[in-house]
């Protein structure tokens, strides 16, 4: 697992900083219509069939039940993480990129998420001849909601690694990512079950898209490298990017990422 975060972080930081727009190998563009984001869906749901025996199920029954199970396992996990407002997030980023080292930003990462210790890892790549890049990734034990449901009432991936960054040798922070990761199975489940043929990750950029927007759509400026917001007053950008994985079990997942920096970054 930490080999995988490991080339994901170096895919998605070194993109970050070439680009300033924190997205690595995406198949996705940003100018994707927004038609596809006001679309209502409705969940795909099993019937019972009363006229059989609770006593006696037969074969269609248990693969009625199975089909179930399998395709509500993102609403579950959905429904019983705990959950934090975009604000929040927004607040501990403005909080961590302040921080004068790395290591001071790992202690508010601790403290303020429920990380997986265990799962610290770290990478480290030149940029160029003078600037050296530095990423901190944790995974939560505890994935967050923060993004909430699309229009249809489904729900969007959690939270559930977060990473900070520098790019010079005396580890100042510049970036504090948010990351959201779907397998290819739910993917492919939403788009073509329940979204009739329409992109899942189509329907979550323009969710996420929409949730920061309910507070800075005034910020918003629009560039091939995905959605972004300038926040001037603050000194504070927010980019947000999305990218499907590859290698090994990854093959197709789809992660999704917030990226919060100083504006002169």
């Amino acid at each position: 697992m930490k080999k995988i975060k490991s080339i994901l972080a170096f895919v998605l930081s070194l993109s970050i900083c070439v680009s300033m727009a924190a997205c690595g190998s995406s198949d996705d563009s940003s100018a994707e219509s927004k038609a596809d984001k006001a679309v209502t869906t409705t969940t795909s749901a099993n019937t019972d069939d009363s006229s059989k025996s609770e006593d006696e199920p037969t074969a269609d029954d248990s693969s009625a039940v199975e089909e179930t199970d399998e395709s509500s396992t993102a609403a579950d996990d959905t429904d019983t993480a705990p959950t934090m407002a975009f604000e929040d997030v927004k607040a501990i980023a403005e909080e961590i990129i302040a921080q004068p080292t790395l290591d001071d930003c790992e202690k508010i990462m601790q403290e303020k998420f429920d990380v997986d210790v265990s799962s610290r890892d770290v990478v480290e790549f030149d940029i160029s001849a003078d600037e050296h890049c530095t990423v901190i990734i944790y995974g939560l034990k505890t994935p967050i909601d923060v993004f909430g449901k699309d229009s249809g009432d489904n729900p969007l991936p959690t939270v559930d690694s977060i990473s900070v960054t520098s790019y010079t040798t005396d580890l100042v922070p510049v970036a504090f990512d948010i990351e959201m990761t779907e397998d290819k199975e739910t993917n492919d489940y939403y788009s073509k079950e329940v979204y009739s043929g329409f992109r899942r990750s189509d329907i979550v950029r323009g969710t996420v898209e929409d949730v920061i927007n309910s507070s800075y759509e005034a910020y918003q400026v629009y560039d091939e490298y995905g959605y972004r917001w300038k926040l001037p007053e603050e000194n504070l950008g927010i980019f947000f990017t999305s990218q499907t994985l590859t290698g090994a079990d990854k093959e197709g997942d789809i992660q999704y990422s917030v990226d919060f920096r100083n504006l002169e970054e």
